[in-house]
């Protein structure tokens, strides 16, 4: 009988635990938090935020929303009952119905922060993007100015959000939790549009050529010169793929790496091909085309080493429809700026082709300094273009027009140093691809013209890539093809058909890039403007 009383007790004793604990954990429960508005998501129950701040907060969300369907809620509260910061900021994104893409951002009076991911974002999210956001929050979060915190944090979650949910590219469908980014995708379009464009060159340069009233004495050359050219195509949309996702990320070290052991090569392999082996025209092709596969298996080598969400798998490579349509969405208006620019030089190539074959030859020479210094002055622009796009996330002001101006010298700094070393030493420089010294004259006019140009270029390619690092690519696109691609047809019509000079053609490149860089700049300086109103004043719902 004891026995048994003991063992009710016992139960007695289990039983009263067991709802003891249950009570305890409903009271340790946060309190149900208040609806929030699909217009505000923000809850600020302590006051921490001012008017301004809240307004910033939902504007950027409105446009989120439109773009990436995803919000970053906020709540900030006087203390969360006893809970971690984690546990609550979780409990609070399952009570408000947080999808996967969301962020939400608990704020503690005299506490810590903490940023709740969904599924799908965090999968998505780097180390490094991580990183940011923190360094974003700490500084005047504790400091004690949470206003300032969130602002911070909101514009430094513009960036990854460009970074993360952008180039997912779902056409609008939130990708399913968990899921990774579907890069091979990609790289399998680019290597398809690289094989089409390959097969287009290697049956369409004869035509091509003709087009162009190539000398017929040239034609045969010209023609295995392309040939041999196009056979790096490929390569080369590899290699620009690879620098595309790596600028995105806001590694851009890698990419000039890659592409500087590929511009050396280029030029050994032009000596090697040219003045041993003999092999003229197709040697300086052949010399592009293996330094363009080179620098395709470098930057994708670089893309299989990492353990980040944007590794590439080649056994996971394949092409996926709507990844496909979604990647044509973006490029085509890109690739179609770049149509028109091509076809814009044919009409200057068209010209030189309009005087004797020995000019040809010398424009051409000349010509194969413009890959080697434009390279070396592009990578000061895809630096402008992310440093800016990441600083102004970032919300420090003074260091967007910093990136700018410095990526603006350096740019004109390398161009003046090559092109004028070009200038100097055109002589020696020709000598590498001809050793008729008629064809040399002829370069050196293309050289005497271009080389000290150069440098012009840099306003108009820096400040188009300061715009788009402003997120503004549609003006910037469309100036560039009225002062760089019509402007040039017009010019060849106009002042080249009265002249017909060989300096009267050459002119039209400065002038261009001078006109273009002028209107590129006072776009810039009204986009700048605009852009650093954020900083002043509540962002516009526009954003």
């Amino acid at each position: 009988m004891k026995f048994y009383q003991k063992r009710g007790f016992a139960l007695v004793v289990l039983i009263l635990a067991i709802i003891g604990s249950g009570v305890y954990g409903i009271s340790k429960k946060p309190a149900a938090p208040p609806e929030v508005s699909y217009y505000n998501w923000i809850c600020d129950e302590a006051g921490l935020l001012d008017q301004e701040t809240r307004q910033t907060i939902q504007d950027y969300n409105t446009a989120w929303n439109k773009q990436y369907y995803a919000v970053v809620a906020v709540a900030a509260v006087d203390d969360i009952r006893g809970w971690s910061s984690e546990d609550y900021a979780r409990e609070l994104g399952a009570r408000w119905g947080l999808g996967a893409n969301d962020m939400l951002l608990l704020l503690v009076k005299g506490g810590d922060w903490y940023v709740a991911c969904g599924d799908n974002l965090a999968d998505l999210m780097t180390d490094t993007q991580q990183t940011r956001l923190k360094t974003a929050l700490d500084t005047p979060y504790y400091a004690g100015d949470y206003s300032q915190a969130a602002v911070d944090f909101f514009r430094q979650s513009d960036v990854v959000l460009a970074q993360t949910l952008g180039r997912t590219n779902t056409g609008g469908q939130s990708p399913a939790p968990g899921q990774r980014w579907q890069e091979p995708a990609g790289a399998s379009g680019v290597s398809i549009a690289g094989v089409v464009l390959l097969f287009v060159g290697l049956l369409g340069s004869p035509a091509l050529l003709r087009l162009l009233n190539t000398k017929e004495d040239l034609l045969p050359g010209a023609i295995l010169y392309l040939r041999v050219y196009f056979l790096g195509m490929p390569a080369l949309a590899l290699y620009n793929f690879g620098n595309a996702i790596f600028s995105a990320i806001g590694d851009t070290k890698k990419p000039l790496y890659f592409l500087s052991i590929a511009g050396v090569l280029n030029i050994l392999l032009n000596l090697f091909f040219v003045i041993v082996c003999k092999l003229d025209v197709v040697g300086v092709a052949l010399a592009s085309a293996i330094s363009q596969c080179v620098s395709a298996a470098l930057i994708l080598h670089a893309l299989t080493q990492v353990q980040d969400c944007y590794a590439l798998h080649f056994r996971e490579a394949r092409l996926d429809p709507a990844m496909t349509r979604s990647i044509l969405a973006l490029g085509l208006p890109a690739g179609f700026q770049n149509a028109v620019f091509a076809i814009a030089n044919l009409f200057i190539q068209a010209g030189v082709n309009s005087f004797d074959s020995l000019m040809v030859k010398g424009n051409s020479a000349a010509a194969n300094a413009d890959n080697l210094i434009y390279d070396c002055m592009a990578a000061f622009y895809m630096a402008c273009a992310s440093f800016m796009s990441q600083n102004y996330g970032a919300g420090k002001p003074d260091r967007v027009k910093k990136s700018y101006f410095i990526a603006l010298g350096y740019s004109f700094g390398v161009g003046l140093l090559l092109g004028g070393s070009l200038f100097v030493f055109g002589r020696e420089f020709l000598a590498l691809f001809t050793t008729e010294p008629a064809v040399i004259d002829a370069g050196m006019k293309r050289v005497g013209v271009m080389g000290l140009a150069y440098c012009i270029s840099a306003f108009m390619d820096c400040t188009i890539a300061a715009s788009r690092g402003l997120g503004k690519t549609v003006v910037p696109t469309v100036i560039v093809i009225l002062g760089s691609c019509v402007f040039r047809v017009i010019w060849v019509y106009t002042i080249f058909a009265h002249f017909h000079t060989i300096p009267s053609l050459y002119l039209l490149y400065p002038c261009s890039w001078m006109l273009t860089a002028l209107a590129e700049i006072v776009y810039f300086i009204h986009c700048y403007k605009q852009a650093m109103k954020i900083f002043r004043e509540p962002v516009p719902a526009s954003l």
